[in-house]
């Protein structure tokens, strides 16, 4: 059934095997898991939505819960924590840079 993911990269992966994973781990319905695989693929919301015979913006509600559920900002971070590659969170707030002869305050 899951085709296109059967290679991320360098690495085969059990397309059932991750989303049933996925699935249990993050507590996810049956559409979510859906939409994930789409996503997984690379496919945009727009193909989503004409592949799952969904509204564009019931896709969109669908990656936001997975982002929820997922405990992710983005894309790209949720994909990289279902296939369990490490994940980099930016930092909410970035230092700030002190210009020359500046000194540091508290």
């Amino acid at each position: 059934m899951y085709s296109c993911m059967s290679e991320v990269g360098t690495q085969k992966l059990d397309p059932e095997r991750v989303l049933s994973e996925a699935r249990l781990e993050f507590g996810l319905t049956q559409r979510e898991v859906d939409v994930l695989y789409e996503l997984l693929c690379g496919l945009r919301t727009a193909e989503i939505a004409d592949v799952l015979a969904l509204a564009a913006s019931t896709v969109v509600d669908r990656e936001r819960n997975l982002l929820l559920k997922t405990g992710t900002s983005h894309r790209s971070e949720m994909i990289a924590k279902v296939l369990g590659w490490p994940t980099t969170r930016l930092q909410s707030r970035s230092p700030r840079l002190k210009l020359r002869g500046e000194t540091e305050i508290d």
